[in-house]
């Protein structure tokens, strides 16, 4: 009986010590090692927090059985880490660079309200920082066979607001860009692709005539502007962006261009002196379901004239080995009580 008891004690102990470790522990130690400013930064500086390919599980690709199980883990690993970035940037600006939903192209409306509300109570950003979204190809369409529509553009909208904004903060405008028609590459385009087309290509000369008053631009696409020569010589020559930060890929990238000379340089506030560089930053996705073994959230300081002053990713720790140890513990705990059952009935 003395020898049941401890036994169970030991379980008791391994499994709840392995939970703290794997529930908070390995965040708590990724976090400490997560290289970000916290002393230093002027007045004038804005922090900034990215989010990229978040993807939350959706209802129809999941397993019937045990969906709800892994909805509700890979939400609460998004939550947790999400949380802890925030504490640990303060950000003033959080950017969500698109692909927010995992089935948002597929859904009905019901369910893309649905899945846009379950979105906001696991990404709940701080009241004190602006939120930017962005869409992707996941969320409206623009990739393979599922089209971009007017409905879809439209219900994300309204959710998550417009495709194509500036929206200014301080001193730095951030433009946002519905690159998602550049996915497609050589395929022919619906007709609602055609008029998105036409509609970003008639926002960039809107806002190439008001480059007057541009500061400094700084891009936000889902597309990397490195996967699309045309969408990027388009941006570059309207826009002339001082950075660029995109998502998409699921890895974490930098792409540095060089932006020809422009003949009449007049358009910025200040002129551009020797050959402008300009980086795209590519941030990683946050979530452990999207099949690669690095996850992160980016982070930067831009100055007041829209070049990044820091950037870095702030790594989070691995899941799935986690989860293959809760499953291992769980068949030890099994079979040792299958044991111990067995035992009893032979006495």
């Amino acid at each position: 009986m003395r020898l049941a008891r401890a036994r169970a004690a030991t379980i008791v102990f391994c499994c709840t010590s392995l939970l703290l470790i794997g529930e908070f522990g390995l965040l708590y130690i990724y976090s400490y090692n997560w290289n970000f400013p916290q002393r230093g930064v002027g007045s004038d500086v804005v922090k900034l927090l990215l989010v990229s390919d978040p993807q939350i599980q959706g209802y129809r690709n999941e397993n019937m059985l045990f969906g709800s199980i892994t909805r509700w883990d890979a939400d609460n690993y998004l939550r947790r880490s999400f949380a802890a970035a925030c504490a640990h940037v303060q950000p003033q600006i959080v950017v969500f660079l698109g692909d927010l939903l995992d089935e948002g192209s597929i859904a009905t409306d019901a369910e893309f309200r649905q899945y846009s509300e379950r979105f906001l109570r696991i990404f709940d950003v701080p009241s004190e920082a602006t939120a930017v979204y962005l869409p992707g190809d996941n969320d409206v369409g623009g990739e393979g066979a599922e089209l971009m529509t007017w409905e879809k553009i439209g219900r994300f909208a309204e959710a998550f607001g417009k495709l194509n904004v500036v929206v200014n903060f301080k001193e730095i405008d951030f433009v946002k860009v519905n690159t998602l028609v550049w996915l497609r590459g050589g395929t022919t385009l619906s007709q609602d692709e055609t008029n998105f087309l036409q509609e970003f290509s008639l926002f960039l000369s809107v806002v190439e005539e008001d480059r007057k008053s541009f500061h400094a631009p700084v891009v936000l696409s889902h597309l990397p502007l490195s996967l699309s020569n045309a969408a990027r010589e388009k941006i570059f020559k309207e826009l002339r962006p001082r950075v660029i930060f995109s998502g998409h890929t699921h890895k974490a990238g930098e792409h540095t261009f060089e932006l020809e000379e422009e003949k009449n340089v007049a358009h910025y506030k200040e002129k551009e002196e020797g050959p402008l560089l300009v980086t795209d930053y590519t941030v990683p996705t946050c979530s452990y379901r999207m099949g690669v073994s690095e996850m992160g959230y980016g982070a930067a300081l831009l100055g007041s004239d829209g070049k990044a002053q820091f950037y870095t990713v702030l790594w989070l720790p691995p899941r799935y080995p986690v989860l293959f140890v809760y499953l291992g513990l769980t068949v030890v705990c099994i079979a040792v009580c299958y044991l111990d059952c067995i035992k009893g009935r032979r006495k």
